[in-house]
């Protein structure tokens, strides 16, 4: 629950809602005073708030430095950002949603507001889309359907089988070309990554900057 725009809580903030944590509060606190004197979270004295402490990192590096398509993509991901001279990303889908697992930029001026870990949602990003499109349509249609609440642009999904169908006719070019994304690039070109099983489980993002 902690991102860009909720960076710290209080123990009655936190949403325990039963898919998160069916424990009383008595048993959170126990278990966030464990975090605390391991270092996963800290604790402002002040405020009483908590926070993502920097240990939390180590779970982060340990699942880069493992990762069987990390480690396969990075060559891939230099290589490329070589040739396009344009920041790279690889996404990965976790359920609904997707993570930033690795991200190359050639300099300071190609910078991103997006960083390792970030969550993003799938409708509003090329990776997302790329994904979208060669996910089974039942699969697909309960992501978009849940993306409707969305606030990431004034776009709205009026019809998810329509946009479904949209995506799905993107198939045989093997990519999807996005204006107007939620980050600061003027294009992005994302392509699905997929498993043995030909199911989408990740995607590669060029990012084109506006000037």
């Amino acid at each position: 629950f902690f991102s860009k725009q909720k960076t710290a809580y209080e123990i009655y903030q936190c949403d325990w809602s039963s898919d998160v944590c069916s424990s009383d509060l008595s048993a959170v606190q126990r278990i966030i005073n464990t975090l605390v004197q391991t270092g996963y979270f800290l604790r402002d004295a002040q405020t009483r708030k908590y926070r993502v402490g920097p240990k939390s990192l180590r779970l982060g590096y340990g699942y880069l430095a493992t990762d069987t398509l990390v480690k396969a993509a990075m060559p891939h991901l230099f290589r490329l950002s070589e040739i396009v001279q344009c920041p790279i990303s690889l996404a990965v889908k976790l359920e609904n949603e997707l993570i930033i697992a690795a991200r190359l930029r050639l300099n300071a001026v190609h910078n991103s507001s997006s960083v390792l870990g970030e969550r993003m949602a799938f409708y509003w990003t090329a990776s997302g889309r790329a994904i979208l499109a060669n996910l089974p349509e039942a699969e697909a249609l309960e992501i978009l359907q849940a993306s409707e609440s969305g606030n990431f642009t004034t776009s709205v999904i009026s019809n998810p089988a329509e946009i479904y169908q949209q995506l799905k006719a993107t198939r045989p070019q093997g990519y999807i070309v996005t204006e107007d994304d939620i980050t600061k690039c003027k294009i992005k070109f994302g392509a699905p990554i997929f498993n043995n099983y030909r199911y989408p489980v990740a995607a590669l993002v060029i990012c084109i900057l506006n000037p």
